[in-house]
């Protein structure tokens, strides 16, 4: 173990840190007894373990990772890529595109931020599924586009269904609680036949 220490009133600087003891190379900050490659340690007090800066507008302050992929987790410059800029994203190196985002006013973004815009608490861009017991609900589902749409399962609308087009289904039930339908029949078609 190779250990280096200064006072408080301590100088100096390093060209380059290498760290190659016992044929593992283990950094330790905070500690002196560690597994791990990197181990930062917090014994007292509110301090932060790891602080990851770049002042440079275009660019940005990142931490990737890389083993079969390489993905990227961090924040843009103010002047950074469109959709990276004051983001925080994850960022899928391997196939150089993003993956998810959070926008400066807490909107999140499931897609690349270079063509999606987060304007809402939520925003996906591609397709949302869950299993035959997934439960949930959702305050309100707003959509100005859906292309041919596939429920499979129950699906229960609690409140008001309102559709500008059609709505096609082999089997339709309406529960007896439910007070009036109001309908329009197009050529062709038959109410819940």
């Amino acid at each position: 173990t190779t250990l280096i220490s200064g006072s408080a009133t301590s100088t100096g600087s390093f060209g380059n840190l290498i760290v190659n003891g016992e044929g593992v190379s283990r950094v330790g900050i905070g500690t002196n007894a560690t597994a791990f490659q990197l181990h930062i340690l917090n014994a007292s007090g509110d301090n932060r373990a790891v602080k990851i800066q770049n002042n440079v507008a275009t660019s940005y302050s990142e931490v990737q990772f890389e083993a079969a992929r390489n993905y990227r987790i961090g924040t843009g410059g103010s002047s950074a890529a469109t959709g990276f800029a004051n983001n925080f994203y994850l960022y899928d190196g391997t196939a150089a595109a993003g993956r998810f985002f959070v926008n400066s006013s807490g909107n999140v973004g499931i897609g690349n931020p270079l063509t999606l815009s987060a304007d809402a608490k939520l925003t996906v861009d591609g397709d949302i599924s869950g299993s035959s017991t997934s439960t949930g609900s959702f305050g309100r589902v707003e959509a100005t586009t859906i292309t041919a749409p596939t429920l499979a399962g129950d699906t229960i609308i609690d409140g008001n269904l309102r559709t500008i087009g059609d709505i096609t289904a082999q089997n339709f039930i309406v529960s007896s609680s439910v007070t009036s339908i109001t309908y329009q029949f197009l050529s062709g078609s038959t109410l819940f036949g």
